[in-house]
């Protein structure tokens, strides 16, 4: 897991709050139901309990003017890809794929704090 020093997510909202692991990311995604809604994606637990992560996505314009809009996010977790690094894995939902990859936490990314046990 992260230093703490380097966790966002208790850096700013502090006491037990973190990022999720990969693992965690992982349980999510195979223990859910899920369903796009409106801006983002619906998780469903097998005892009714929701939650809902929006897509932000991003909005770029090529040469030419033309407009293209992405609906995905790229949510961090606390997993570095190796011991040694300060890249760490991360998230990327869109409606149609949940994938685990990396990227430098120097980068920008939505953050979903989870509250970890004292």
């Amino acid at each position: 897991m992260l230093d703490k020093n380097r966790d966002v997510a208790r850096t700013v909202w502090g006491g037990n709050w973190r990022m999720p692991t990969v693992d965690e990311w992982k349980e999510l995604f195979e223990n859910t139901q899920v369903q796009p809604k409106h801006t983002g994606l619906l998780f469903t637990g097998a005892n009714g309990n929701e939650l809902f992560l929006p897509l932000p996505g991003i909005h770029e314009s090529d040469s030419d003017s033309t407009s293209i809009a992405y609906s995905f996010g790229i949510y961090g977790s606390s997993t570095p890809i190796s011991e040694t690094s300060l890249v760490t894995q991360r998230t990327v939902l869109s409606e149609y794929y949940c994938h685990i990859g990396f990227c430098s936490t120097l980068g920008r990314q939505s953050v979903r704090p989870v509250l970890g046990k004292e």
